[in-house]
């Protein structure tokens, strides 16, 4: 029996100095040292000490390994394809199996000229050291490193797989099953980065900080946008070939080559126009529709050194020209200077007179709803409201929960106190009393599901009068008789209809019966929740992104700001105080506005500091002060809340979801572990590598651990609005 406690079989630079320096080697489990001799490899030498079995390599047939000679300057490793098939491989057709085999047979095969190691024996690598000579490292799935997109070695990288290897100029990963990979995995002093054929959908953290990065290869992964924030200054060829695409920056202007073939484009990115130092491009296999360029756009594409595109759509316009390419003559629309800028004009004036018009009729809105709620609050009750005394309430009915809490002068009484007794009345009537509606016209449909596990309340969608629909929400029967509950309720609904903002769910009714007590009825938000909507487009590239056609995302950040900047205006404070995904509700898309839902009163019984009845995954969106009880909820709590919600929208993921925990390894963290890590600061919610840059820090800002350091809601409110605007400027393509 082996005495080697190696779990895994790796390539590896710890080859306890058995090896020649320089080269790394393949380390073996000891349940895996027989495939030393057994599995395809070559330039490999077998050898162990009194523990494990090592296999040395030298760097190809004309390498002097043995005399510890360093005389290359690009170490080349490839790990030919196993038996075991990729989660693609096995989607493919068989036509789809032979046509990718028969484009691997083309390719020389390298494993002659450099050494190698089958996939079936090495799915590991572990952080590599390389002799300061070493200036560029080739790590590739396979016999060569071109590939066929889908088909990789399965391969596991560490952190910090080559942090330490300053000299690096170059690094290549091809034809490898990543996915991801770990920060500091990568030199930030790298000129030349490829990362081809890696199954890649997250670009890797270290891109961001790599200034001096020249070229960069990331075809034929599965990306299906381009981080807009992602700063390359130095950047000069950019390959972004084959993967899922549909839009660019514009801030790459520093390129001379972009390869964007085979991707999702409909239109070509504006930005392209303004790379003046662009030499080649490569647009063919792209679904472009209806393209018409400008004589000037026109003229920058026929400079271009090399230009590769088969069509722009139908070409369906009064002028046409012919575009000379690299390989044949496309026919483009071309609209000409001076019948743009007529149309920008007759645009400009148009959507100005439409805004005038648009302004006019919200006003107009405002003020008659304005009137007619003032005139509702005057009236009394007529033949739409209920006289509840006379049809809700007999005088021998069974008096409502808390009608035991109100004063004498709460009941109403008739003309002679002796011929009938005191009939209750409900909370709040005088203010609530404009707002009841006859039950007769309510129809329920249907109970919905209550996401909010402390809540004692039930929720039914309804229409009213066969037209409109609302959702009613009332108490769970087994609370109707708790006095404490229905006193909450009724608070809370009285709250409700103190509230008057478009961005803010509203009270539209109420209705008070012996059988349910009181009952409230809010608009009925056709798009759902928030949380259940990053769920719903969690697999649609446009949506997801920050700069989808719609801006959606930064519209419904800027919505909940707005509500909460309402709400913190009020004296005393009005703090939500359980504000989550779920508790902000969608319009209908495409258009997609934010409301925010269910405030919380605060109680004079309750601890102020108090989550209990809370589920732990609602305490996820607690500020630090809050988890911890050293602090009540406060405005800066919501903008905590707030701060976690941004990285919800960014990330489309529940917060801390996918916290892995130390000791339990690729495990999630218990909920527990993870109050616990944000209480004392030390774990904050993560955002993509695409989350716009003035998003993220603003989400850094609300996420101070200090309350006192946080933004307040109206400062977030200018922050998003001045995005909101940036964004709207800069999302025109043509």
């Amino acid at each position: 029996m082996s005495n080697c406690t190696r779990n895994e079989t790796a390539l590896t630079t710890q080859c306890n100095s058995l090896c020649p320096i320089g080269r790394p080697c393949v380390a073996y489990a000891g349940v895996d040292e027989g495939k030393c001799l057994s599995d395809f490899s070559t330039f490999g030498n077998c050898t162990a000490d009194d523990f494990c079995t090592y296999e040395c390599f030298a760097n190809g047939p004309d390498d002097f390994a043995a005399n510890g000679a360093i005389d290359f300057s690009t170490y080349t490793f490839f790990i030919p394809f196993g038996d075991e098939p990729s989660e693609q491989e096995l989607k493919w057709s068989s036509e789809q199996e032979a046509e990718a085999n028969a484009e691997l047979a083309t390719v020389a095969n390298l494993t002659t000229e450099y050494p190698s190691k089958s996939n079936d024996a090495l799915q590991h690598i572990e952080p590599l050291t390389f002799m300061t000579s070493t200036t560029a490292v080739v790590l590739a799935g396979g016999s060569s490193v071109f590939g066929v997109r889908g088909k990789v070695a399965k391969m596991q990288l560490p952190q910090q797989l080559f942090a330490g290897n300053t000299q690096l100029q170059a690094v290549t990963l091809a034809n490898l099953g990543l996915e991801q990979i770990l920060t500091s995995s990568l030199p930030s002093g790298l000129m030349n980065l490829t990362i081809s054929n890696c199954l890649m959908e997250s670009y890797p953290e270290d891109l961001k900080d790599m200034f001096d990065l020249g070229n960069l290869d990331l075809s034929k992964n599965y990306y299906g946008y381009f981080p807009d924030d992602l700063e390359l200054p130095r950047l000069q060829t950019l390959n972004l070939s084959d993967n899922n695409i549909a839009g660019l920056p514009d801030s790459l202007s520093s390129l001379t080559s972009l390869d964007i073939a085979n991707n999702k484009f409909t239109s070509i990115p504006a930005g392209i126009f303004s790379m003046t130092a662009l030499q080649r491009l490569d647009l063919r296999g792209n679904n472009f529709t209806g393209v018409t360029f400008t004589t000037e756009q026109l003229n920058f594409l026929q400079n271009l050194d090399e230009l590769n595109v088969d069509t722009f759509g139908a070409a369906a316009c009064n002028t046409t020209e012919e575009l000379q390419t690299s390989s044949n003559n496309v026919t483009v629309c071309v609209t000409g200077d001076d019948e743009d800028n007529s149309s920008s004009n007759k645009a400009l004036i148009a959507g100005v007179m439409a805004a005038v018009i648009v302004i006019f009729v919200i006003l107009a809105i405002i003020f008659v709803f304005r009137c007619l709620r003032h005139r509702a609050m005057a009236m009394k009750p007529e033949s739409e409201v209920i006289n509840l005394r006379r049809e809700l309430i007999s005088p021998t009915g069974k008096p409502p929960p808390y009608s035991h809490q109100l004063s004498a002068e709460r009941y109403s009484i008739e003309s002679d106190t002796r011929d009938s007794p005191p009939r209750p009345r409900f909370p709040y009537e005088e203010e609530l009393g404009a707002l009841l509606i006859n039950a007769d016209e309510l129809e329920y449909i249907r109970k919905l599901d209550s996401n909010r596990h402390h809540d004692h309340r039930v929720t039914f969608l309804t229409r009213f009068r066969e037209s409109r629909f609302l959702v009613c929400k009332r108490l769970q029967q087994e609370h109707l008789d708790d006095p404490s509950e229905t006193k909450k309720f009724a608070e809370e609904i009285h709250l409700a209809a103190s509230l008057d903002h478009p961005r803010i769910v509203a009270l539209v009714g109420v209705i008070w019966s012996r059988m349910y007590g009181l009952e409230a009825l809010f608009e009925c938000m056709e798009g759902g929740d928030l949380r259940s909507h990053l769920a719903g487009v969690e697999d649609n590239n446009d949506l997801r992104s920050w700069r989808s056609q719609s801006a959606w995302k930064l519209q419904v950040a800027f919505d909940v700001a707005e509500a909460l900047a309402y709400a913190h205006s009020f004296s005393p404070t009005l703090v939500h105080r359980d504000l989550t995904s779920r508790s902000i509700l969608l319009s209908k898309p495409p258009e997609c506005r934010a409301r925010l839902d269910d405030f919380v009163m605060q109680h004079q019984n309750s601890s102020n500091m108090s989550t209990i009845g809370l589920s732990f995954r609602e305490e996820r969106w607690l500020a630090p002060e809050v988890v911890t009880g050293t602090a009540d909820y406060s405005p800066a709590a919501d903008v905590y809340a707030f701060g976690v919600i941004l990285s919800e929208i960014d990330t489309h993921a529940l917060p801390y979801e996918n916290v892995q925990g130390v000791v339990s390894g690729s495990q999630p963290m218990s909920d527990v572990d993870i109050l616990q890590l944000v209480a004392s600061g030390k774990l904050h919610p993560v955002f993509t590598l695409g989350c716009p840059t003035g998003v993220r820090e603003l989400a850094e800002k609300c996420l101070s651990f200090e309350a006192a350091d946080r933004p307040t809601a109206l400062q977030v409110v200018i922050v998003l609005r001045t995005l909101l605007a940036e964004d709207r400027r800069t999302s025109y393509t043509i």
